[in-house]
């Protein structure tokens, strides 16, 4: 039995135990991937101890989140005035989640006269208009969200779906695990500005999940060194319309935190079954234990590493690197042919400015083999022999934003202010499908592509929330030439 296997079977087993000693856990809401503000003051809190749970599995399960927190942060003798007050703010918010009965219902109204060709850790429009209502209830014993879409789009896409259910879910509590049936967007990994594994680019897809609730560490004095950790399992389908239709997309992730300064996940994803390819229960067996990978059998296997490291020396210019490898295939049991991923982020607050602040730059490159520079190998990252239509949902990469054989950099500043406005500008830099060749939809002919882009959201009222943004644009592709343009779009919420 391989190593691998071993430890998976360890996992699982302390993972029945915890399911038996935890049945007193609730039900409660979900965290959306993309809310970038959320994102920013939990890391912050984070980052200063004030959260222990793992924060690099999107969405996050608000009761893991509020229940790591510790209740000593309500002293002032510990805490600065503005960290103090996050934490109140954001342990507030983040209670409401866990009140039963119906939250507020939400209307939301976007429009965009150009989506963003590459997205990121990010909740801006998709379609040129969007209208949506939110309503989630919260019970005892189980906790359901319903978010009804309404789309427009004037250009053809594969996604022509005019009402969708995407983020509506059902989420039963089950001792220390949730089981979530519905259509959750996920985002696996460090990144802002993209996960080479599951990442917001697509839409979300119809599936099933199980995710352990509370991080809280073994009690185990064996295990205990593996801190507080969060194990996610989920099975779901991708679209009819594809080259194997109704393709099954399986994913786990296992992410720790050994040290309060240092997390780290480990990733696998799987395209398995659909319509004319092997899809019995043996052989989903096989697509757990990653026993299929090779030329000759069905599989499309992603797998690998990330972790996110904060430097100790909180007290004088914090900062953090991150990074993220994910194999295309596997050999032997472990991920081979990786795509990277890396990026180092800084933060604080600005007393002058009355709010905090992040900067980060973060580098991807999706060619498999990278690192290998001339044997690197093109067309193999985010494609597969027998899945022709690619490692996608709806022409969308599941993974990193820029899809197969590219790279971007990119450079971002967030600034958070008290009055609870919040600002984000970024520059971005992509050399997309440099080959000019192979499957990679936003860049059948390859491009050169350059994005300037600056967001502001804020609140108008008690009741409405404001986002709007603006983006400039330059693109080259070989033997067509160049161009310029850009767009502008805003987010209108209320809440009642």
């Amino acid at each position: 039995m391989s190593r691998r296997i071993a430890l998976l079977l360890i996992i699982l087993l302390a993972s029945i135990t915890t399911v038996v000693e935890a049945g007193y856990w609730d039900s409660g809401s979900w965290i959306d991937t993309g809310d970038a503000r959320m994102r920013h003051r939990l890391q912050y809190l984070g980052d200063n101890n004030l959260i222990k749970a793992p924060l690099t599995t999107w969405p996050l399960n608000t009761v893991d989140v509020y229940t790591s927190m510790p209740t000593y942060a309500v002293d002032p003798e510990r805490l600065s005035p503005h960290l103090r007050a996050l934490y109140l703010n954001t342990r507030e918010k983040l209670k409401t989640g866990l009140e039963q009965g119906l939250s507020p219902v939400k209307l939301n109204v976007s429009a965009t006269s150009e989506p963003l060709l590459i997205r990121g850790f990010d909740d801006g429009p998709r379609n040129e208009v969007n209208g949506s209502i939110d309503a989630t209830y919260t019970g005892k014993y189980a906790t359901g969200r319903l978010k009804l879409w309404g789309i427009y789009n004037d250009d053809p896409h594969p996604d022509q779906n005019d009402v969708r259910f995407d983020e509506s879910y059902l989420s039963v509590p089950l001792g220390n695990w949730a089981i979530t049936p519905g259509a959750q967007t996920r985002w696996w990994g460090p990144g802002w500005d993209g996960s080479l594994i599951l990442s917001n680019n697509a839409r979300a897809f119809p599936g099933i999940s199980l995710e352990r609730q509370s991080s809280r560490p073994f009690d185990s004095p064996w295990l205990s060194w593996i801190g507080p950790w969060k194990l996610t399992m989920f099975h779901g389908q991708l679209e009819e319309e594809r080259h194997v239709p109704d393709t099954n997309l399986f994913g786990m992730r296992f992410a720790f935190k050994p040290w309060k300064s240092v997390e780290f996940g480990l990733s696998r994803t799987a395209q398995w079954g659909g319509e004319g390819q092997p899809g019995s229960f043996s052989d989903f067996i096989d697509i757990f234990f990653g026993l299929d990978d090779d030329a000759n059998k069905p599989g499309n296997q992603l797998g690998g590493y990330d972790f996110r490291w904060r430097s100790p020396f909180m007290h004088n210019k914090p900062f953090a690197l991150y990074g993220q490898l994910i194999g295309e295939h596997e050999k032997h049991n472990l991920p081979t042919n990786f795509i990277g991923l890396g990026g180092i982020e800084t933060w604080g607050y600005n007393e002058r400015l009355k709010g905090s602040y992040r900067l980060y730059l973060e580098y991807a490159n999706t060619r498999a083999s990278f690192y290998k520079r001339d044997d690197a190998e093109f067309n193999t990252a985010y494609n597969h022999h027998i899945y022709q239509s690619g490692y996608r949902y709806l022409d969308d990469s599941l993974g990193h934003a820029i899809d197969s054989d590219s790279e971007m950099i990119s450079v971002a500043a967030i600034l958070d202010l008290d009055n609870g406005t919040f600002w984000k500008g970024w520059l971005k830099f992509a050399d997309l499908n440099r080959d000019e060749d192979g499957l990679n939809p936003i860049a059948p002919l390859g491009k050169k592509w350059t994005s300037l882009g600056l967001s502001m959201e804020t609140s108008i009222s008690t009741n409405f929330r404001l986002k709007v943004g603006g983006f400039v644009t330059t693109s080259h592709i070989p033997n067509e030439g160049s161009d310029t343009g850009g767009g502008v779009f805003a987010c209108l919420t209320s809440t009642f």
